[in-house]
């Protein structure tokens, strides 16, 4: 009885004081991976510790404006502690007018986001966006979040261009669902969901990669050879990306905003794992 009473004041100990200081010094959630009471030569608990977040998440961008002010806006940023969100709206058209509009839809969104779950807050942002019948815009968007912990991708998107994930040399294409953010009060933003992996690299584009005047599928072809083609899996993300882009826009006319973010999730290698102590 003893010892069931030692054991539930030093479980309320380490969940109230010493797993919060422990998260607070290394900046991540940590959770107890095995647990093993020890009653020779006297009554102590053995632990292990483990981190929660399982991956890391890495990315750059390529951001080309056709005119001065790219109607092109995107934001990575954190969630929680093992979520990271990555949003890119393409206002319709180019210049300012289609700027501000996107940078209005990211503002609406990231503002619902902090009281409301993603969905929820798409959805909002979605009909209130829609309820504005004095200006005929409206704008793409692609709107991704990453845990960290479980390495699941949920992903909504509306009006946008399909985007690449590269897994193990072969690209996946995850296709858009509806149409862009203000055209319609009917449609509702539904998520997708995708088990991402160590070493997946996620390629999201504003629709400014594929100019109107040629064939839309034979450029996509030619955007997921050059990835394909272009890969390597010790080189850093940002030669990636430039290399893709160079390999694809060989002898291409730009002829609207292009946005390429590239995101890859690697396994978690940390390097605090082992505690030891002196004699």
């Amino acid at each position: 009885h003893v010892v069931e009473e030692m054991t539930a004041d030093f479980w309320r100990y380490m969940q109230d004081s010493v797993l919060p200081h422990l998260n607070l010094y290394f900046g991540e959630e940590l959770y107890v991976a095995s647990y093993k009471e020890v009653t020779s030569p006297f009554w102590h608990v053995q632990l292990r510790l483990t981190s929660a977040r399982q991956f890391t998440f890495e990315h750059e961008v390529f951001s080309v404006p056709q005119l001065q002010d790219s109607g092109d806006v995107f934001s990575v940023f954190t969630l929680q502690e093992h979520l990271v969100g990555i949003a890119l709206s393409d206002g319709m058209g180019h210049g300012m007018e289609a700027r501000q509009f996107s940078d209005e839809l990211l503002r609406l969104l990231k503002g619902h986001l902090v009281h409301l779950e993603a969905e929820t807050a798409l959805n909002l942002m979605h009909y209130v966006v829609g309820l504005d019948t004095v200006q005929d815009v409206y704008a793409s968007l692609d709107f991704l979040i990453v845990d960290l912990q479980t390495g699941e991708l949920v992903y909504w998107k509306a009006g946008s261009v399909a985007t690449y994930m590269l897994r193990r040399g072969r690209v996946i294409i995850l296709e858009n669902e509806i149409g862009p953010v203000g055209k319609s009060l009917h449609s509702q933003l539904t998520c997708q969901r995708f088990k991402l992996l160590a070493g997946d690299v996620i390629f999201i584009v504003s629709d400014g990669i594929f100019p109107s005047s040629k064939d839309w599928l034979q450029q996509e072809e030619r955007f997921v050879q050059a990835i394909e083609r272009n890969y390597d899996e010790t080189w850093p993300l940002e030669s990636v990306l430039v290399n893709v882009m160079d390999d694809y826009e060989k002898g291409a006319a730009r002829e609207d905003d292009c946005t390429v973010i590239a995101c890859r999730l690697e396994h978690l290698q940390p390097n605090w794992y082992a505690f030891t102590h002196e004699k």
